[in-house]
């Protein structure tokens, strides 16, 4: 959006999905910006720089196994700051609710996440 007129103009003909694309930090001296995106593919939140003002796109992470938060500068934007995380998760068993017998039957990225069902043969 152009500060006197309040007119807004699109930099990139680039497309995320609807909410996909979180912080973002403007380069010091104005030649492009670098925000944290969504991709639903493989789930994970990436670092994309975009050039300012021809549009040019491009990843900067490329590691779908972890994702990417909090993108900031120095004033200079000589050094770039963000949090990279990895998630882990795991599901457990505790018979009749005693947690001194629990036991994990799986451990990766996203077991569980989607919800669990338990089989009416499972002893």
């Amino acid at each position: 959006m152009e500060v006197e007129s309040g007119a807004e103009r699109q930099i990139t003909s680039q497309k995320w999905c609807q909410n996909c694309v979180g912080q973002v930090a403007w380069r010091a001296d104005g030649s492009g910006l670098l925000l944290i995106v969504f991709d639903p593919g493989p789930r994970s939140n990436q670092l994309w720089h975009i050039s300012y003002p021809d549009g040019e796109v491009r990843k900067v992470t490329n590691d779908d196994r972890n994702n990417y938060s909090h993108v900031s500068m120095t004033a200079d934007s000589s050094v770039l700051v963000t949090v990279q995380t990895e998630i882990a998760a795991g599901v457990w068993v505790t018979p009749q609710g005693d947690a001194s017998r629990a036991r994990q039957i799986s451990s990766g990225r996203y077991d569980g996440q989607e919800g669990l069902a338990w089989s009416p043969a499972a002893k």
